[in-house]
């Protein structure tokens, strides 16, 4: 479980604000006050990090309303996600992964690459 901020588009509405609050390869779990239902396609608007912007499209397929907020958690499968981009995910679910079992967050692979020329 997760919590980042991203933006969400629909065919019916302005870009607006969501919560991430899960993700894997084939799908997210995102929260929203924008009402939309099992089918709808969506796009979605995430940066997970440094590099890790993504704008791609996803298909509704559950919704789990509260009785008390007016927010909406719905679970979205992602539509034609490039391998790519599938392995920056899977990528950023291990260091998440990583973090949480060790409480660090691991370095960047680019951060962690010292210049050794001068020694």
């Amino acid at each position: 479980m997760i919590s980042e901020p991203i933006r969400l588009r629909t065919d019916w509405s302005q870009e607006q604000q969501a919560m991430l609050e899960d993700i894997s390869v084939g799908g997210a779990c995102v929260r929203t006050h924008v009402r939309m239902r099992p089918g709808d396609t969506v796009g979605l608007l995430m940066s997970l990090g440094v590099g890790r912007r993504f704008d791609t499209r996803a298909r509704v397929v559950y919704a789990l309303s509260k009785s008390t907020g007016y927010q909406t958690r719905y679970g979205v499968r992602f539509i034609g996600l490039p391998e790519r981009e599938q392995a920056e995910i899977n990528h950023y679910i291990i260091e998440q992964k990583f973090g949480r079992q060790f409480g660090v967050r691991p370095m960047q692979a680019s951060m962690e690459r010292a210049d050794t020329t001068n020694y």
